[in-house]
């Protein structure tokens, strides 16, 4: 006979809603601490396209459990609940829920627990309080979570690490010393090995260094370079994760870029996806076995806490409409389902703008007439349950993606030998480029004579990959006296195309026998990565436009696409300075190309 035990719970959390809800949200972490063993999860594609995910282990030791794990349900921050129908083990249902009310520096927590079973020593085992006392060993684990949350640790975690052998200590330090020695902040350094050492398991599986520039108040760059310099000495292993475009899980990791296939399998949202390097190729890291190990399987598998960017997954029955009260403050946010289909990105300029309603069909979503402000709607027109989930999209903010990553003079620097391999090629969104010649460097030969001059034109090489490092690019190649680099923010490449202007200047100005004339040109646009002479290197029309650009180029200008010289972050930059538009029939295209001219006599700064 099936049995049935619910438990209602009532107790406060001495912290506000905010950090109740940190750690409520992270039931991984609560599980581990309790005692919890991981599992693993398979997930099988059904036929209606929905996906079935079996979770096995030992979900209440000592026994050997299997079960259907549902997906979970939440609503930031204010309720949490998840749902496990047991096909294997001493129970047959657990049902979880824990909703919150804010109650000024306090949290009111109301935990429900609902178990079934047909097995008579479960019974037994209720009457002598075995739930009640899982339920106790909860209660207090989301407690002391407040508390380390309202002490400023918002990455709680109640597990100690593991205490490292004298053998992997005194490894530890080597490398630490050796990071010092190679130019590392002897504090960033710290901070770094206590980070992975002691953040959550789940956290420390995919270390993100735009995060930690974030989060430590750090320049992107330097970030990067720590965590590339940590990989370099052993401490941290790199990884390439080649993230689902709809649930953003890391599906597929490897180590090395010439190993990053075209295309992935999420099993969970049940969609083939292809590789796309402004989007979700991410370069991540996490620390060697040696110095920490993490577990390999999941704890809980559906935790809110592990996609902090999903504010609402809630599941609606067909034919129904939820509607749900929401706080959202101004961003970029996405409406989807879990399931495959469509997806509806609402931008918020203020708490006075409102989403969509939106209505789910058999083909995908629509949006429908905006609702009151900080307001939900979701009708399910089709005819299956579906998830609905509301996510923040800067989330993507501190992805270190892989055409970010191509474009920065530290990873080029630190990891030659990651490269794409061979007749492999990837489309790049944007790439802001720069090119520069020398003009007349047959006549300064002449004029100066060959030694003198090859040692000027070396001088000039040298100069051209100070600066452009300097403004966070990455010189891609020589050709001849000429010069192609690479740049992540167009920005980027015009301060160092102003910054080279001025040290020209002040060459001239110096020794005005020697003096050089030097062509640049600029542009941002698509093109394809490839690996040649083992390097990455970029070929398509961006490039040849750039390369067009720079030889319209007089030598006392700079010549710049309309294209670039559009980007916001570029007007900044050149503001204040004259232009003149210009155009000209370029090889390679049938129309007149316009483009705008930055004369640089009389009024170059140094670009900063």
């Amino acid at each position: 006979m099936m049995r049935e035990r619910v438990v209602i719970r009532d107790f406060v959390i001495e912290a506000p809603i905010e950090a109740a809800w940190a750690a409520i949200a992270h039931t991984d972490r609560a599980n581990q601490a309790v005692g919890g063993t991981e599992y693993r999860v398979t997930e099988q594609a059904q036929a209606d396209g929905s996906v079935r995910r079996t979770g096995r282990g030992r979900f209440l030791p000592p026994f050997q459990c299997e079960w259907d794990e549902a997906f979970g349900e939440w609503v930031m921050p204010r309720q949490i609940s998840q749902t496990r129908t047991f096909t294997k083990g001493p129970i047959k249902q657990l049902v979880l829920d824990l909703a919150l009310t804010p109650n000024g520096t306090q949290t009111q927590a109301r935990a429900t627990m609902r178990a079934k079973w047909d097995w008579w020593p479960m019974s037994i085992a209720n009457a002598f309080g075995i739930l009640d006392k899982e339920f106790d060993k909860r209660e207090r684990a989301i407690k002391q979570a407040a508390e380390q949350i309202k002490a400023g640790r918002e990455e709680w975690s109640l597990v100690e690490p593991t205490p490292l052998s004298a053998e992997a200590h005194a490894r530890l330090e080597e490398y630490r010393a050796t990071l010092q020695a190679r130019g590392q902040s002897p504090t960033l350094v710290a901070q770094l090995i206590d980070y992975v050492q002691s953040t959550p398991f789940d956290i420390a599986r995919r270390v993100r260094p735009l995060g930690l520039a974030r989060d430590w108040g750090i320049d992107d760059m330097v970030a990067v370079g720590l965590c590339l310099e940590a990989h370099r000495v052993g401490l941290l292993a790199l990884g390439w994760d080649l993230l689902c475009p709809r649930c953003r899980g890391a599906k597929l990791r490897v180590a090395s870029l010439d190993h990053l296939p075209n295309q992935a399998h999420c099993s969970s949202c049940n969609v083939d996806y292809d590789r796309d390097f402004a989007r979700n190729v991410e370069l991540s890291f996490r620390p060697e076995r040696w110095l920490r190990e993490l577990p390999e399987g999941e704890f809980c598998m559906q935790a809110a806490g592990s996609t902090p960017h999903v504010m609402v997954q809630r599941r609606v029955e067909p034919g129904t409409t939820l509607t749900l009260p929401l706080q959202l403050d101004a961003g970029a946010y996405r409406i989807r389902t879990v399931e495959p289909g469509g997806s509806i990105d609402v931008d918020l300029h203020g708490q006075g703008d409102a989403l969509p309603s939106v209505s789910a069909t058999e083909t995908g979503l629509t949006g429908g007439p905006h609702q009151p402000p900080g307001t939900l709607a979701f009708h399910n027109g089709s005819r299956r349950m579906l998830h609905v989930v509301l996510e923040d999209r800067s989330w993507a903010l501190d992805a270190l993606t892989g055409e970010r990553v191509i474009a920065m003079p530290v990873f080029r620097e630190l990891c030659p030998d990651q490269v794409l391999r061979l007749g492999d090629e990837v489309e790049i969104g944007r790439v802001a480029l720069l090119f520069s010649d020398l003009k007349g460097s047959t006549e300064l030969y002449e004029r100066i004579g060959d030694s003198a001059a090859y040692a000027m034109v070396r001088e000039h090489f040298a100069m051209l990959s100070e600066i452009i490092r300097e403004h966070r690019g990455v010189l891609v190649k020589t050709m001849g006296d000429a010069v192609m680099a690479a740049f992540y923010e167009p920005a980027d490449a015009a301060r160092a195309a102003l910054a080279i202007a001025a040290r020209v200047t002040a060459h001239n100005a110096s020794r005005p026998a020697q003096r050089i004339t030097l062509k640049l040109g600029l542009h941002a646009g698509r093109c394809i990565a490839v690996t040649t002479g083992g390097a990455l290197d970029y070929f398509g029309g961006a490039v040849n436009l750039t390369a067009r650009l720079e030889a319209q180029s007089q030598g006392d200008d700079i010549v710049i696409s309309t294209n670039f010289a559009n980007d916001p972050g570029v007007m900044t930059v050149l503001s204040g300075r004259k232009t003149e538009p210009g155009s000209a029939m370029l090889r390679g295209f049938t129309e007149p190309v316009p483009f705008m001219r930055l004369p640089l006599s009389g009024s170059v700064t140094n670009g900063s």
